[in-house]
């Protein structure tokens, strides 16, 4: 029996030494290489992405370089376990020749009978080479709108003004509407009851709209100051007022909270009533906390 096991202990110490340095080995170096994944590739294809970055660009390049560094870092991290499984099966006796022919046909069914899994991850393809739109975008994609917070070759994550988070397949994203690229439009209705005077309105309006611009708070926010350009439409009771005005990307909500506040200081010091409100429209995510 102590011949057993001793033999039993030397082959052991064999095959540690035969193979299971081997192991480690590659253990190791899915490790280091995982690493250097990490903490290269990301800064790497920052650099590259903002090489010719300016001021109104940075931001929506910053997105698209930590999107992309994102996916790309997943990626690998699925493709070196992939490999370092099969070295190590193949070290521990596995004949992974029947296993490699298996993934192939299995890859040939899979791409026949997972048509939908396919048509998501190359839409996702898409999206990102395209770059339609990346993390901490507002966007509206298959009829839900909401910020990235995730997104992959498969799947896009959005989180909508209530919390619920939306895990959408690209394959179902047609048409995509992006509300923070480059910068973002003001647009307001204000009702001005009709007894009102329409051009001293105007008047206050863009008075408002350049105090707005002008005030340190918002001043670095403001790409055109709001103001009124037209009568939208008319009613017994009220006249609609059109406001229209740019901010930065994302800094929408902001500067037309202080424009509706700044509107409405105005009307009461020049004694202009406001009339019946348009029709609630849906109130779009509130952006999420700076920093």
């Amino acid at each position: 029996m102590r011949a057993l096991d001793r033999l039993n202990w030397d082959r052991a110490g064999e095959w540690l030494g035969d193979h299971g340095i081997q192991v480690l080995l590659v253990v190791v170096a899915v490790w280091i290489a995982n690493r250097m994944i990490r903490h290269l590739v990301p800064p790497s294809l920052r650099r590259a992405v903002l090489r010719d970055a300016n001021e109104r660009t940075e931001a929506d390049l910053r997105k698209r370089a930590d999107t992309l560094g994102s996916v790309l870092v997943r990626t690998a991290q699925i493709a070196l376990l992939a490999v370092a499984s099969l070295l190590i099966l193949s070290e521990v006796g596995y004949n992974i020749a029947p296993l490699l022919t298996g993934l192939g046909v299995g890859g040939i069914a899979l791409g026949l009978g997972a048509q939908s899994l396919v048509r998501d991850t190359i839409n996702g393809i898409f999206i990102l080479t395209e770059n339609q739109f990346g993390r901490g975008d507002l966007v509206t994609v298959a009829g839900v709108q909401g910020w990235v917070e995730d997104i992959n070759l498969r799947r896009t994550v959005l989180r909508d003004l209530d919390g619920t988070l939306y895990s959408i397949p690209n394959g179902e994203i047609k048409v995509t509407g992006n509300l923070t690229r480059g910068y973002s439009g003001l647009s307001l209705l204000v009702p001005l009851l009709n007894t009102g005077d329409v051009d001293r309105a105007i008047e206050v309006i863009d008075a408002a709209g350049n105090a707005v611009a002008n005030d340190p708070r918002y001043a670095a926010l403001v790409l055109e100051p709001p103001r009124a350009v037209r009568v939208e439409g008319l009613t017994e009771k009220t006249v609609m007022l059109r406001v229209l005005g740019k901010a930065t990307a994302g800094a929408q909500f902001e500067v037309s909270g202080a424009t509706r506040r700044a509107i409405k200081r105005g009307f009461d010091e020049a004694g202009l009533r406001f009339g019946d409100p348009p029709p609630a429209a849906p109130a779009p995510p509130a952006p999420p906390p700076r920093g």
